[in-house]
């Protein structure tokens, strides 16, 4: 006789949609149909839909009620500021519900804006340490003072940490140093063409002219002042 083998066949994906679809056709002409539908039969109906690989959902939170804390020391326009500040107390005293508190701190180089919200309603105040006309100038300004005395970024962010102030990033930083080499190559420009002119009217006072060419004289020695961060230090600042 011949031998006979039993094979399990396992169901397709194809069979499995198949039978899902027509589960899912019985659930729907049962709930429109006239006839009496059982209660469960839309439970019936999602049961019977397939599971789709859907990706992870992501939750955005937002933190309420945990305000950053404001540390160290700032430089501000002591005028300005307090002048600022009163916008706070004038809130307090016309708003009976709540207060303002801090939020958070938006700083821009040595400048700070800081933003106070109103922990009743949605009405928020911003206080600035320096006027915004004025950002601009208070951040080159601090890179130009360190460029006068001879140091640079990492010396200044020394200077400012012992003070427990925090400074602008060393980018910032290369942006106001070029801004500031720029005014000083426009101002040097001028100044020697304005002192080339003067020469030359002196020079032409005196006489001094060959071949139709006003000349003046110069002298120069071989000698340079020394710079250190000892005690031998003999050159004038910057």
């Amino acid at each position: 006789m011949p031998k006979t083998y039993r094979v399990v066949k396992k169901r397709e994906r194809a069979s499995i949609s198949q039978k899902l679809r027509h589960k899912r056709e019985q659930a729907l002409n049962m709930c429109s149909s006239d006839e009496y539908a059982p209660e469960d039969s839309h439970v019936q109906y999602y049961n019977s839909l397939p599971e789709e690989d859907l990706p992870d959902l992501e939750l955005e939170r937002e933190t309420c009620g945990t305000p950053s804390v404001l540390d160290g020391n700032r430089i501000v326009d002591i005028s300005y500021f307090i002048e600022e500040v009163k916008k706070i107390g004038i809130h307090d005293s016309t708003c009976t519900m709540g207060k303002m508190k801090f939020i958070k701190e938006h700083r821009r180089g040595v400048t700070s804006k800081l933003l106070f919200g109103c922990d009743t309603y949605c009405k928020t105040l911003h206080v600035q340490t320096q006027p915004e006309n004025t950002v601009e100038t208070s951040n080159e300004a601090l890179v130009w003072g360190s460029l006068s005395i001879g140091i640079g970024f990492s010396q200044l962010q020394e200077l400012l940490s012992v003070l427990n102030t925090p400074t602008m990033a060393k980018k910032t930083y290369n942006r106001y140093e070029i801004n500031v080499w720029k005014k000083w190559k426009n101002e040097l420009c001028q100044q020697m063409k304005k002192a080339a002119e003067e020469e030359r009217k002196l020079a032409i006072a005196e006489g001094n002219i060959e071949n139709g060419v006003p000349y003046i004289t110069v002298v120069v020695d071989g000698g340079w002042a020394k710079r250190s961060y000892g005690h031998g230090y003999s050159s004038m600042s910057g």
